[in-house]
């Protein structure tokens, strides 16, 4: 079972994935499961995603999603990364 099927089968509101050593590719497969998911509450935090991670972030925010807190701390993210993922 992979975590995508968790994610889509389940009433899953809160995922943390903290220090999972999550990567920028492992965060765009991330993000589509996450489409349409019942995930409210995301922690991402100390993994290595940096700026492709936090736009595919921002681009998942941006869409239908039910994502209301994402937790990115201890990520190798600069000024304008946050900045991407805020303004969504």
């Amino acid at each position: 079972i992979t975590i995508a099927n968790v994610i889509k089968i389940g009433n899953l509101k809160k995922l943390s994935l903290l220090s999972c050593r999550i990567c920028n590719k492992k965060v765009d497969i991330l993000t589509s499961a996450l489409q349409n998911s019942s995930v409210e509450k995301l922690d991402l935090s100390h993994n290595n995603i940096s700026n492709n991670g936090a736009l595919s972030i921002a681009n998942l925010l941006k869409s239908d999603t039910n994502i209301t807190s994402i937790y990115v701390s201890g990520n190798p993210l600069s000024y304008y990364d946050i900045v991407k993922l805020i303004s969504m």
